[in-house]
């Protein structure tokens, strides 16, 4: 693909394209074992999971303090930066492990990789591998990964637990000043759990193929969308439909993976697949026809150009064509209700580094800037900004700029002097003084501001819960794993694996029911919803009233052979609970839920919803 020369990329409702975790691209090699590389006892280490909870978003503005000249940290490895993938480790699991160094701010990055810095990592045998450290991820964080670098043993004994230590060390270029090369070793024990412990539908799970027209659809046997493969496709069949009469159709069959798991915000995409989560417990908020029209979108783009186009104008574009974000929604009436809080980011500094500007806030105003172009410039000019844009060599702003200088006032009905303006050397804040016109044009009603910044706080709870309990889920933190080259190894665990605690399962609980009182623009409900969650967030699960009581629910449910998905508030001290059984996965039920002299209790027998 153009402009990504020697590496795949991803597009994620995350949706940036980043670096791809496939084995050819970046796969660590084998190399000689460091001379004076001596094991040490194990540092102590907790793996990235952890179970104390970050900081509850705040939505306050406040003053930022004058940043005073703070030392350069000595380049170093910390255990709290080391991440094991897929979490927990099972026997038999293909390791991932992903590392952060510590290094300064000042280093200086070139596309040599024979003077970047570099983790070596030895396995208990004296097998080594080396993974160069780069700018990686959506924040361009210096990371060295080793993609599914080893099989871990498969003998162990029965609900045994076992654990080895691997042994990571930064080799850093001559240039780069290290005060203490001590500490650029890291010894960590690797806890394996027994294969018998796996959760469904796992153990049993293999890739599988159904092809239809336009598209190949690959699923995961045992799962969800193996049960609803056939409404799945349905659905997939009618967004390829509507996205192809836009974009055209690709000449080759669109691959698409359903995985068993949330990783985002539920989708991500390269140029050769498109990936969508599709768990029961579905705590982020895409709905699935939105998510394939957006994903199958950046699949197909490149047909009017648009692939090298600043992440404003590829993102915008996606989610104008998926008719919303995560969900169909009025794109103009929803961005000027954003427009009129705090969180309102100009496009001049919302093209510069897209995606480390709060995340809905960036896709909201990037559809709907799109839906204005197209209004009032029409689909052809678009299409020229994208070609435009594609064609210069530099960063998201200047493609930015170049896109709007080619606006012709003769395809737009905004005024005259205006339109004219737009196409001169100040276009682009000419454009956006025409944007901003347009949005402020909509009106607002105060109710819809107040939902517009309920389910902005929603979305970041949603992103604490990912990155205290499920780092691998996060958009900024995780990796977004190739499922094609999975499928290729017969690799499962990435996909479906994900926290199963009932601390972990309660959260997500309470976050789909805040997920639907969005969808019924019920404030009330949503804003009581976001209180509990940041409860539950600062003080753990049991700190909250209600993610307390959902909790209770979740560890009863659990003790019968249960697993909840869904819950559904009937009445003070009564809840319906939908849930898998363990025992014949995925079959649904639903359960009722009592609260009985201050003790929860799930009566009733079971029936098929």
């Amino acid at each position: 693909m153009k402009r990504l020369i020697g590496a795949l990329a991803l597009v994620s409702l995350a949706c940036a394209w980043v670096p791809l975790v496939t084995a050819p691209v970046g796969l660590p090699t084998a190399t000689p074992t460091p001379e004076g590389l001596q094991a040490t006892e194990p540092a102590a280490f907790t793996p990235a999971p952890t179970s104390t909870p970050r900081p509850a978003p705040t939505f306050t503005v406040t003053p930022q303090p004058t940043p005073s000249p703070t030392p350069e940290p000595d380049p170093q490895l910390r255990a709290e930066d080391v991440q094991l993938l897929p979490w927990p480790l099972f026997e038999g699991d293909r390791m991932t492990v992903d590392v952060d160094p510590l290094l300064p701010s000042s280093m200086i990055w070139t596309d040599d990789a024979d003077a970047a810095p570099a983790v070596v990592m030895t396995l208990p045998d004296g097998e080594t591998f080396s993974a160069p450290v780069g700018l990686m991820g959506l924040d361009h964080t210096a990371q060295a990964r080793f993609y599914w670098i080893t099989e871990l043993p498969t003998d162990l004994a029965t609900a045994a637990t076992i654990s080895l230590p691997i042994t990571l060390t930064l080799e850093l270029p001559d240039d780069v000043p290290d005060a203490d090369p001590a500490n650029n070793t890291l010894v960590i024990p690797v806890p394996i759990l027994s294969r018998e412990a796996v959760s469904p539908p796992e153990p049993a799970a293999q890739w599988a193929v159904t092809d239809t027209a336009g598209f190949t659809m690959h699923y995961l046997t045992g799962s969800a969308a193996e049960r609803d493969l056939e409404a799945i496709i349905a659905t997939a069949d009618d967004a390829y439909l509507e996205v192809t009469a836009r974009l055209g159709e690709p000449d080759d069959p669109v691959d698409i993976y359903l995985l068993d798991r949330v990783v985002g915000q539920g989708g991500y995409a390269s140029s050769e697949w498109v990936a969508v989560s599709y768990p029961d417990r579905r705590y982020a908020p895409v709905s699935l026809s939105t998510v394939f029209r957006h994903e199958l979108t950046h699949r197909l783009d490149d047909a009017i150009g648009c692939d090298g186009a600043p992440a404003l104008l590829r993102e915008g574009l996606a989610v104008f064509l998926a008719g919303g974000h995560y969900r169909p929604e009025p794109l103009r009436e929803k961005a000027a209700a954003l427009f009129m809080t705090t969180t309102y980011v100009p496009l001049a500094t919302l093209v510069e580094d897209f995606y480390t500007h709060q995340h809905e806030v960036g896709y909201l105003e990037a559809g709907a800037m799109v839906s204005y172009l197209v209004e009032n410039y029409g689909w052809s000019s678009l299409e020229r900004m994208c070609r435009t844009a594609s064609d210069v060599i530099g960063d998201d702003v200047a493609r930015w700029d170049a896109a709007v200088a080619v606006l012709d006032p003769r395809d737009t009905g905004i005024a005259p002097d205006t339109a004219d303006a737009v196409a001169s050397e100040d276009g682009a804040a000419t454009f956006e003084q025409a944007w901003q016109t347009w949005l402020k044009a909509a009106g607002v009603r105060p109710q819809d501001r107040t939902l517009v910044e309920l389910e902005l706080q929603l979305m970041d709870l949603m992103r604490s819960y990912q990155s205290a309990y499920d780092p691998a889920a996060h958009f900024l933190e995780g990796v977004l794993f190739s499922p094609a080259e999975g499928e290729r190894m017969g690799i499962v665990a990435d996909f479906v694996r994900r926290p199963r605690t009932p601390e972990a399962i309660a959260i997500e609980l309470v976050l789909a029911m805040a997920q639907e009182a969005v969808e019924q623009r019920d404030a009330e409900l949503l804003n009581m919803l976001n209180a509990e969650l940041v409860a539950a967030l600062a003080a753990g699960p049991r700190g909250s009233g209600l993610v307390a009581d959902v909790l209770a629910i979740t560890e009863r449910a659990q003790s019968g052979g249960w697993e909840p998905y869904r819950l559904l508030l009937e009445g003070k001290g009564r809840f319906r609970v939908y849930v898998l059984s363990r025992q014949v996965w995925p079959l649904q039920s639903v359960l009722s839920a009592r609260l009985r002299d201050g003790v929860w209790e799930l009566v009733g027998t079971a029936w098929s919803d």
